[in-house]
């Protein structure tokens, strides 16, 4: 099922263009990526429950991808959780759960915690004394991805329960009628949320907060899995495949006692998702939800000692002088005696 980036891209490019608001024609499987730990959807692809695709333009009216001018228009603080335990789910609320562990779908938002920066600097004081000026530098590990959460069900308040493993804002995208009542955020990185009522309670579990609590965001292995594949001809591979099912055993006992569902049920996501759909899928235009991005919205992240938004270059000359000026301090003023005479 693996499928070039190329050819994604003309696909996408055909179903999409000649209409302000297309509803794309085909099928939108065919454009998923087997992977070693699941499927990855491409950017307009939205994913429900049992990894079911579906256009993006079928839930959400004028959707249309995030870019570089998606500026947020203020960036407050996340509540942060407190404790390693959620408040359980009310009677008056529907459970919903949501697990990714990425998107390929990019913001303008780069975030950086102190102690990664102090790793990095690290590495470049090593690099000096190896005779290089190179600062580590990748852009994508900083860089926030972004998933639409297209949330059509009505029956009762949703309480959002989010599973992530890598920096991720979750922008928030409801059809008329439906209504959050609580987010819950557990994840690994930054966790940022967009276009949220100000009335939904928001905690979040992330970092290190998340690691001292002993738990995990992991997916259950699925026989679709290319690294579950491998396992089954490779013997081993089967100690790393047994440790994936104990990490997603965990996770999954964590959420049961707190929410009283495992992590396995009735979640929604993929490895890869730039979109995912809580709830029944729209029946007509008119019920789709309307699109609101993050360009302008109030976005809720998580602490973090290094943030930035705007375009790439002016993020990598700020962090480049960040790092530099902290390897100065550490040298004790002067970066230029750690490198070997000639």
């Amino acid at each position: 099922m693996k499928r070039t980036s190329l050819m994604i891209a003309v696909f996408l490019t055909a179903a999409l263009a000649g209409c302000a608001d297309p509803l794309p024609t085909g099928d939108p499987a065919a454009l998923l990526e087997q992977e070693q730990r699941g499927y990855e959807a491409p950017v307009g692809v939205m994913m429900g429950l049992n990894e079911t695709p579906y256009w993006a333009h079928s839930g959400v009216a004028d959707f249309r991808p995030a870019g570089d001018g998606d500026l947020p228009a203020k960036i407050e603080d996340l509540q942060s959780l407190g404790s390693c335990t959620f408040e359980a789910p009310r009677p008056e609320e529907i459970l919903a759960k949501v697990q990714v562990d990425g998107s390929a779908m990019k913001s303008p938002v780069y975030a950086v915690s102190r102690q990664e920066m102090g790793e990095r600097t690290k590495t470049y004081l090593v690099n000096l004394k190896a005779g290089n000026d190179i600062v580590p530098f990748n852009a994508s590990d900083d860089r926030m991805g972004i998933v639409d959460v297209v949330v059509t069900e009505k029956a009762k308040p949703v309480y959002l329960v989010i599973a992530y493993t890598s920096p991720t804002i979750f922008n928030i995208q409801l059809v008329e009628g439906a209504r959050i009542s609580r987010i819950a955020l557990v994840g690994l990185g930054a966790a940022g949320i967009a276009n949220a009522h100000p009335a939904v309670q928001i905690q979040s579990l992330a970092g290190r907060a998340m690691q001292s609590c002993n738990i995990l965001p992991a997916r259950e292995p699925a026989d679709h899995w290319l690294f579950v594949q491998d396992a089954k001809k490779d013997s081993s591979l089967k100690d790393a495949l047994e440790w994936n099912f104990s990490m997603y055993r965990d996770f999954s006992a964590w959420q049961r006692k707190n929410f009283g569902s495992s992590s396995g049920d009735d979640s929604v996501g993929a490895m890869t998702a730039s979109h995912v759909l809580v709830g029944p899928m729209p029946q007509t235009r008119e019920a789709r939800a309307t699109f609101k991005p993050l360009e302008g919205a109030t976005l809720l992240l998580s602490k973090n000692n290094h943030i930035f938004v705007g375009e790439e270059a002016a993020y990598k000359k700020k962090y480049t002088q960040v790092i530099v000026d902290a390897a100065t301090k550490m040298a004790g003023g002067d970066v230029s005696e750690l490198m070997p005479t000639q």
